[in-house]
């Protein structure tokens, strides 16, 4: 995989995306020092281009080595840093499910931030949508989320911010974006039909490695006294009960471990959405 070092400048005519102008420059595994001049190169040039225009026109200021993604509702842009494809998020040689289970939920999840909330109410190009359409799009989507927000609020650590706009939005796309992420696995495995086990139960575990490697993404440790911030400034809920809600609303993991209707991972009651 080629690595570059990305700096952005916007044609001020022209707004969309696909006419951005990019600085490419390549990223070489054996030389740190030229590495770092072009980076710093690419760095400088942007510079110069922004302030030629009224607005910031760079892709992104965060170090693109992060572990992290997220979505911009008013630019209309979701960021991917490279430090996600490394273990355990990202294997070359891994199975379509670790795959999926694991990268491809992160991406999925700042996908249906776009159609979430907040994302409905603005375009391709950002711009503040107010139409009938919009409105109800919006209103629907936080209808829907009131039967994931009283679930969520039985949760340690969430009653206090179930009910919220931001940390509706999150728990909407890591449900919406598992069931999306899902979907793309198995109609890729039909489409790879080499890939698909006519075995029943090897279909079931390939299933299963989906799901432990959507988990294993998240695992997480909190110290006591950073417990009580979290759950007041961050709009994510813990680790732990971002696995279990989005889990005990899925069908398919329940089937993939034969869960007992009623049983903890399986209640009757779930919430859906699409």
């Amino acid at each position: 995989m080629d690595i570059f070092a990305l700096y952005s400048n916007r044609n001020a005519s022209e707004v969309k995306e696909n006419l951005s102008t990019v600085f490419q420059y390549p990223i070489r595994e054996d030389n740190y020092y030229i590495n770092e001049f072009y980076i710093r190169r690419a760095k400088y040039v942007d510079t110069l281009k922004t302030r030629l225009n009224k607005y910031n026109p760079s892709l992104i200021g965060s170090p693109v080595f992060l572990v992290t993604a997220f979505y911009i509702t008013d630019g209309n842009r979701m960021y991917l840093f490279s430090g996600l494809l490394q273990p355990p998020f990202y294997y070359q040689n891994a199975s379509l499910a670790s795959k999926y289970g694991a990268l491809g939920w992160i991406i999925s999840h700042e996908i249906m931030r776009a159609i979430g909330i907040k994302g409905v109410l603005f375009d391709e190009n950002s711009n503040k949508r107010n139409s009938f359409d919009a409105l109800w799009s919006s209103s629907f989507m936080q209808s829907k989320a009131v039967c994931l927000s009283n679930q969520y609020s039985s949760y340690n650590f969430t009653s206090l911010k179930a009910f919220q706009t931001d940390t509706q939005e999150e728990i909407l796309a890591d449900n919406n974006g598992l069931k999306a992420s899902f979907y793309t696995y198995r109609r890729l495995l039909k489409t790879f039909s080499n890939n698909v086990s006519q075995d029943h139960y090897e279909s079931l575990a390939s299933d299963r490695l989906f799901f432990r490697s959507f988990a294993q993404g998240l695992c997480g440790h909190h110290g006591e006294s950073m417990l009580e911030i979290d759950s007041v400034v961050q709009p994510h809920v813990l680790e732990k009960f971002r696995v279990t809600g989005v889990l005990v609303n899925n069908n398919r993991f329940a089937r993939a471990y034969g869960c007992p209707v009623g049983s903890p991972m399986n209640p009757k009651l779930k919430c859906d959405v699409w």
